[in-house]
Order: structure tokens, then sequence, then C-alpha cells
């Protein structure tokens, strides 16, 4: 009887608490049962709103304690990153043409000339078009700059095949290290041969 008491003084207490003070998940539960399993990977969209290994919840395609947790998806509501932070792969490699990191690669100064305008004048600046943050996208109009890897984008696979002279112009010990170095393979490409067998292992963190 007071097990039952209980149970009802409890849902009606639930019943008068203003929903705003209700804990969401984070912000909204899974519109599905079971988490919204069936997005396998990202078929549309952002990889930062279907990464499901990344999520802080349990799924069918992760139910490994190891694998999930990370909760990525709540921290991305809040920031998906700051332009002063530099952040090492250290494992397969990358994927220089995932949409949601494309433009967030580094490069290296030490590596490069400054970027041109479609008419060929040198920029005073690396950060040519004045966004805040160096990438890619800076060589957008540089004539000098080919689509090095045939895919139809602008990516920094294609500064790197663009610039890349075979000379250590920083002196650090790495020939046109211009974006990281692949210390696997031991060339200045990080780009994961892996992708061939769609592995996929490390492309996405």
């Amino acid at each position: 009887m007071r097990s039952e008491t209980f149970a009802i003084c409890l849902l009606l207490l639930l019943s008068i608490i203003p929903n705003r003070l209700l804990a969401d998940f984070p912000e909204d539960p899974p519109n599905d049962p079971d988490y919204d399993y069936g997005e396998e990977i990202y078929p549309e969209g952002s990889i930062y709103d279907s990464a499901w290994w990344l999520f802080g919840f349990p799924t069918k395609y992760a139910p490994e304690l190891g694998v999930t947790g990370i909760s990525a998806n709540i921290a991305w509501q809040r920031t998906i990153g700051r332009k002063d932070v530099l952040v090492a792969i250290l494992d397969a490699g990358t994927a220089w043409d995932r949409s949601d990191t494309m433009y967030q690669y580094y490069l290296n100064r030490g590596e490069l000339p400054l970027p041109q305008n479609a008419s060929g004048q040198e920029s005073d600046r690396y950060d040519a078009n004045g966004d805040g943050a160096f990438n890619a996208l800076d060589y957008a109009e540089d004539p000098r700059v080919f689509d090095g890897n045939g895919n139809g984008i602008l990516d920094t696979q294609d500064i790197l095949r663009s610039f890349e002279d075979g000379r250590d112009d920083d002196g650090n010990g790495y020939i046109d290290d211009i974006s990281g170095w692949d210390f696997w393979e031991e060339d200045n490409d990080p780009y994961d041969p892996e992708l061939v067998w769609d592995y996929r292992h490390a492309n996405l963190i």
C-alpha cells in the first residue's frame, strides 16, 4: 500500500514540475526508441549531427562501453572548436575532403608562399580572405593552385600538391610538411590509404 501511495505522489509531483526544469537529452530526446540507430553513418547533413560513434549514449551500432560516451554531440552544441587551437591526429590519417573538416586543417606557413589573388598579386598576409583562419580557402583564387587530387573541390591536399617543392623550407627536418606528416609512409601527405578499402578508421576524429 505504501509503495502504491508513493508512486501516485511521485507522478503527481512530476506532473506539476515546469517543463523547463526537466532535463533534456541533451537538448531534445531522440525521436527513435533506439536513439536513431538507423542513421548508420551520415547519409545527409553534417557529421556533427550524425556521427553516432561520438554520441554520449549507447546505440545498436556502438554497444561497447569503450566506443560510446565521448559526448561530442553535447560538446558541439557549445562549440565546434577555436581557430587558435591546434589538434594533432595520432592515428591512421585523415580524409581531406570531409565537408565538416575540410577547411580546419593546419597549414604550415614556413613551407608556403603568401596567397595570391586571381591576377597573381600577392597578399600581405596569409589570412588573405580575412576570416581569422589560415586555410585552403585563402588560396581559392590563387592561379598557382590546381586540383591535385581531381575531386573537383579545393581542399588542403590541393594546397599540398600545388606547393610541394622537395625542399625543407622551414628547416624542421620534414620536407614539404605543409599540413602535417605521415610517419607511417614517411611522406608529407597524411591522407589515409585505408580509405581505399573503406575501413574509415580515424578519418572522422
